[in-house]
This record gives C-alpha cells, sequence and structure tokens, in this order.
C-alpha cells in the first residue's frame, strides 16, 4: 500500500492550502480522501497515472470527501470542467455528507455569501454525476454515517464521525452553532499490514469533543495505536484534548501530516489555534510532514513497517 499526501497549493496562505489524499491499494486500484481545488484535477489524475504501467486508466474504488469546502472538494468541479480529465479516469463510488440546510444558512464562508453555498455544492455534485464507472455507469453517491465500514482490497475504512452525529450537540432550536468545518466526516483507514489512518478533514473542537464522549474516557481498540495522523484545517484545528486521548502518556504516532503550504516548524507561529496544540502535536509524532517544499509525501506500508519517499 501507499498512502500521499499530494502537493495541492491554493496561494500561498495556508488557509488556501488544498487538502488531497491519494491510498494505492494492493490491486492497483485507488482510494482518493478529497482532492482539492478545480485546477488540481488534472494534478490528481497524472498523480495516479504515474503509478501505473503505461497506457492504463486509473480506478478509483472509493473517493471520501470530508466536506464541500472548495480547498477539499472543489475537485469535483473541475471533473464537470475539464472533459479530458473526466474521461480520462474511472470512480466507482463517492463517499459524503452534503450539509444540512442549518449549516448553509448560518455559514459565513470566506468564499462569498452563504447563498453561494448551494451553487457551489451543485456544481460538486454535477461534476460527481459526470464521472463514470468502470463498467460505464454514473459514479454512484453515498452517504456517510457514523459506525459505517467500507471494505476494499486490504483496506477497511471506518466512518468514526458523520455530520448527523453533531446535530444534538450543535443545533438549538434550528439554529446551527458552530462552523461548516463541523460538517467534516471522520475516518479511520486500516490496512491488512495492520497500519492506521486518522483524518478528519476540518474537524474542530466540537467533532473532538462528540468523539470523545460517545467512544468513552479512555481510547477504544479500534482508534488505538494510530500510526498515521492527519492535522485538522491544515494545523488550525489541533485539539490538545483529542491528542492526548489518541496518544495518552509517551506514546506517539509514526507520523503526522500537516497539508498546509507553511513549514512544519512555522504552523504553531502563523496559525491562530489553542495555544501550544500545535507543538503538543509535533511532540507526539515521530516525524512531521508539510508540503511546504512542493513535495508529495508518500507513506508506503508493509508487514515490516512504514517507509517514507519524497518526490
Amino acid at each position: 500500500f501507499s498512502f500521499a499526501m499530494l502537493s495541492v497549493h491554493g496561494e500561498e496562505d495556508a488557509v488556501l492550502s488544498g487538502n488531497s489524499f491519494v491510498m494505492q491499494l494492493k490491486n492497483g486500484h485507488f482510494i482518493v480522501s478529497d482532492g482539492g481545488f478545480a485546477f488540481d484535477a488534472e494534478y490528481l489524475v497524472q498523480y495516479m497515472k504515474s503509478k501505473l504501467p503505461n497506457g492504463e486508466t486509473p480506478v478509483v474504488d472509493a473517493w471520501f470527501s470530508s466536506h464541500l469546502h472548495t480547498d477539499h472538494s472543489m475537485v469535483f468541479n473541475g471533473m464537470r470542467l475539464y472533459k479530458e480529465v473526466r474521461e480520462s479516469i474511472k470512480v466507482e463510488a463517492v463517499y459524503l455528507n452534503i450539509p444540512n440546510e442549518n449549516v448553509i444558512r448560518n455559514t459565513d464562508l470566506d468564499e462569498g455569501p452563504a447563498r453561494e453555498l448551494p451553487k457551489q455544492i451543485e456544481s460538486i455534485l454535477t461534476g460527481i454525476r459526470m464521472l463514470k464507472t468502470t463498467d460505464d455507469k454514473t459514479t454512484k453517491i453515498y452517504r456517510c454515517q457514523t459506525g459505517h465500514r467500507y471494505y476494499f482490497d486490504g483496506v477497511t475504512v471506518d466512518v468514526v464521525l458523520a455530520q448527523e452525529q453533531l446535530e444534538f450537540n450543535c443545533y438549538d432550536q434550528n439554529k446551527y452553532v458552530g462552523d461548516f468545518n463541523t460538517s467534516s466526516t471522520a475516518l479511520l483507514f486500516t490496512t491488512d499490514t495492520n497500519h492506521k489512518i486518522f483524518t478528519a478533514g476540518d474537524s474542530n473542537e466540537s467533532n473532538t469533543s462528540y468523539i470523545m464522549e460517545a467512544y468513552g474516557s479512555t481510547c477504544p481498540s479500534i482508534l488505538s495505536n494510530v500510526n498515521v495522523f492527519v492535522a485538522f484545517h491544515h494545523g488550525h484545528n489541533t485539539v490538545k484534548s483529542f491528542t492526548t486521548w489518541l496518544k495518552p502518556n509517551a506514546t506517539k504516532f509514526d507520523y503526522v501530516l500537516f497539508s498546509s503550504n507553511l513549514a512544519v516548524e512555522s504552523i504553531e507561529d502563523r496559525i491562530e489555534t489553542e495555544d501550544g496544540a500545535n507543538t503538543e502535536l509535533r511532540a507526539k509524532a515521530n516525524q512531521c510532514y508539510s508540503f511546504s517544499d512542493g513535495l508529495k509525501t508518500i507513506l508506503n506500508f508493509t508487514n515490516s513497517g512504514i517507509t517514507v519517499t519524497r518526490e
């Protein structure tokens, strides 16, 4: 298996760094998590082609969208816009959550007023509907729900937390409390080489509070021994209590990935978050990577461990 953090740059500001992760399965097919902006579509497909014999068409068995912000999921709009890119890939299924209307109505987005959000979501869904499966049918769309488990070639994907679980915590008399990032889906990837990857889009303290409340004061076995942790919101929403819950005492992640244009050592100073949260997260990792140097970080999983290549 390989799990790659692609070097997706929105602009120089870390907030606009894209989120794009690709896992290659034993059968050569792929699982994609997010994908970035619309203009990242070609780059994403070219990366997958580079991992296959010449002329082979990339097949995505599952494409997970953490949430429908532009820097995570507008790549599907890129598939709508760029026919040549769209037709050079096959996608069996997309897994996502469409935000509750209250989230849309009460969200103040940097990219425009909330009234523009339905148009943004529709362009994403239109792009997905234009994709084709290996048998030339329309790509299926599934809604992720907490507790779902999906099986692929040597990898299981568990939905740790999905949007609907937060409604009792974050909705009060039809008023949304929080922000659009709270609609992020938390996923656990487990390989048959016994390695675990945890990723949760732009999740924040609302999400982590619910996870810890739902799963108990002690991290359960399914979430213990996470090897690779993808920092929430490019490093913006790191939560100390959750980091400690996942990795109590002196235990560490093998790798922490920051999908950010910022150098790892400067993230604490440049990103506003809970004081010292990213410093503590880095201390909980044997190694940290971002894509400030423009390189992809590729983790290779075997029965004997994890190795890293950068290209």
